[in-house]
């Protein structure tokens, strides 16, 4: 049996408790994610220490042996999870629901974190989180399984054949073998890094960054490299040496300090501060690493001393407890319950049923001794949880089958790009209806444009938007009636230069431009609003909408992009702001109970936005026009 070390319980329980306070208050601990990182190098650190002493040993254990014990530490909580989801989801919102086979999907393949680089998630950057997003660390903890043990596996094989050319020396061959582990985890540990930094400043996709295994892995290596160093049962020498030679006090700052540095970087980062993926998880990684090299010897300093119970349990049931409390959180956050209640019943539950399948559940799935509690009704508690199990999988499929194929405001948004598509339908028609009531219609158009706004042309303006533009669009048009409104979801603003010029090209560009883009932008926005200004034809005036988003961090490129449209007003003299997200933030109310984006719910917003509009359309005409 693999000698426990001391204090890698207490490492788990911290990195458990960063990740859940993040997810539970994201704007307390902002960068609580970082608990990730200790978890994935605690994994390769005991994979990789147990890989070593096997081979010291002469044990010989199958690559596909390996894969299973991995599994049925993951999988039997994980189904679990499945079914206690489908109970919740009843009581939660059915925006949940929507794509929930592909999100059961990615869960159960071990795939989520690549769907979720697919549909750009995460936990903070979209209206309704998915419910299994946190399964994207077991995705690549899977992931990791699948290469690591490969390449152990494969590393073992090599060195079986060298014995068989020569005498059997354990020792000897467990060197060479350490030194091979050592150096192609410094290799898998500096590459990834490498990718995510040159990510950040390419400016690839924050979720890519995030979620992907190719930026990801190194916190597994960096407990593989401590795991060659200091090994497990099998003690490097010059560890014993260094183990005898320092003092306590410097063990104990070795493994406290980089714990404190952790949760000050946790508490300074965030998941959308470049920062984070330039530095940040580089420096987190490092600090998992002295942890892990200060766990050893203080270890190996007090051999007697045991962690206390609670620390043992608490460890052993953060799986469990992790899987259980986003799915009930998100689930109750739909509810009209308190945010207060939601967090206390979301610890409660979730512990509860951590306790459930530590003691319970896998016992059962895994064939192996149940708690003293349940023994006596091992056959009713079998019988039941065969049942409630097969309740389950049918309330799951039922929550699937049921799913609704739309967000609730994807589908307002939906039923406004479609009225978009129809009214241009209707365009065409009303040319032929101009030109037998032109005159009347002339007029009409005249008072309307005298009432609406003194100084605005008879020929209205062209606005390009995102989301935002797409929900007003009506409203737009009821003040605007001659304005060309071109609002889509998710459109970034580096895709409005393309626009402009598609635009110019056909003869639809009016002389009046409005962009309503920046909700959704990248690092280069003052690149996108030079080219548009460059396209804009002489004559012409063009109006910047600064973005609003209520839960947006001010590292944000959104809130970096609101700010400098001012510097760009100065800087051009036919360039004019509507400064939305000044006007947005003096009422909050109007966002109570939204995405913080979208305010169509709160119909007082509606005037706001329009009159905002209204006073930059006055302003600009009171500018040259570009020359």
């Amino acid at each position: 049996m693999t000698k426990r070390i001391q204090w890698l319980d207490s490492l788990r329980v911290y990195a458990f408790a960063l990740v859940v306070i993040y997810h539970l208050g994201s704007s307390f601990l902002p960068a609580g994610f970082f608990g990730v990182n200790l978890f994935f190098a605690l994994s390769g650190f005991l994979i990789t220490g147990k890989f070593l002493d096997a081979v010291l040993k002469e044990e010989k254990e199958s690559f596909w042996i390996f894969l299973k014990k991995r599994g049925g530490r993951l999988l039997p909580g994980l189904v679990l999870m499945f079914l206690v989801t489908g109970l919740f989801l009843l009581v939660a919102s059915p925006d949940l629901r929507v794509d929930y086979f592909r999100q059961f999907a990615g869960a159960s393949g071990f795939m989520t974190n690549w769907y979720e680089i697919r549909s750009g998630g995460s936990y903070e950057a979209q209206f309704i989180p998915h419910i299994y997003v946190h399964t994207w660390t077991l995705a690549i903890e899977m992931h990791f399984y699948f290469l690591w043990g490969g390449a152990l596996y494969l590393i073992a094989r090599g060195a079986k054949s060298r014995e068989g050319r020569r005498k059997s020396r354990p020792a000897r061959d467990q060197v060479q073998v350490r030194l091979s582990v050592l150096i192609l985890s410094l290799v898998f540990f500096v590459l990834p890094h490498i990718l995510m930094i040159i990510g950040s400043f390419l400016g690839w996709s924050t979720s890519f960054l995030y979620f992907s295994d190719f930026t990801r892995m190194s916190p597994f290596f960096a407990g593989a490299l401590m795991a060659c160093l200091t090994g497990m049962e099998s003690v490097a020498p010059p560890v014993r040496k260094l183990a005898d030679d320092l003092s306590k006090g410097i063990s104990w700052a070795l493994f406290l300090v980089p714990l404190v540095l952790m949760a000050v970087l946790s508490f300074n980062l965030s998941y959308e501060d470049p920062s984070t993926y330039r530095w940040g998880f580089l420096m987190v990684d490092l600090l998992c690493f002295l942890a892990l090299g200060g766990c050893r010897i203080l270890d190996l300093q007090y051999d007697a001393w045991k962690e206390i119970p609670p620390i043992h349990y608490l460890a052993q049931a953060s799986y469990g407890f992790y899987l259980f409390h986003w799915p009930i959180y998100v689930a109750l956050s739909t509810t009209p319950l308190p945010g207060g209640l939601t967090i206390f019943l979301t610890l409660v539950l979730a512990s509860l049923l951590a306790w459930l399948n530590l003691n319970l559940w896998e016992p059962l799935v895994l064939g192996r001794k149940l708690a003293r509690v349940f023994q006596k009704e091992k056959r009713r508690i079998t019988n039941g949880a065969f049942i409630l199990a097969i309740l389950g999988v049918i309330l799951v499929l039922i929550q699937g089958m049921t799913a609704p194929p739309l967000l609730s405001l994807d589908n307002q948004l939906w039923s406004s790009s479609l009225n978009q598509e129809l009214d241009q339908v209707v365009d065409e028609g009303e040319k032929v209806k101009e030109m037998i009531a032109q005159e009347k219609l002339a007029e009409q158009q005249r008072k309307e444009e005298e009432a609406m706004l003194k100084k605005a042309r008879a020929e209205g303006f062209t606005m390009v938007g995102d989301s935002v533009t797409l929900g007003m669009r009506k409203e737009i048009l009821k003040a605007f009636p001659k304005a060309q409104v071109n609002g889509k979801v998710s459109r970034f603003l580096h895709q409005g230069p393309d626009i402009l010029q598609s635009m110019a090209k056909s003869g639809h560009l009016k002389e009046m431009v409005v962009i309503g883009l920046g909700n959704n932008v990248y690092p280069s926005f003052k690149k996108s609003c030079a080219e548009m200004i460059d396209l804009l034809p002489s004559g012409s005036r063009i109006i910047f909408i600064s973005p609003y988003q209520r839960d947006a961090n001010k590292t944000s490129d959104v809130i970096k992009y609101a700010n400098y449209l001012p510097e760009l007003e100065k800087e051009y003299p036919f360039v004019t702001i509507a400064d939305w997200n000044q006007a947005a933030r003096t009422h909050p109310d109007f966002f109570k109970g939204t995405d913080g984006v979208h305010f169509y719910a709160h119909k007082d917003g509606i005037p706001l936005y329009i009159n905002t509009l209204k006073e930059a359309i006055a302003k600009a005409y009171k500018k040259p026009a570009k020359p």
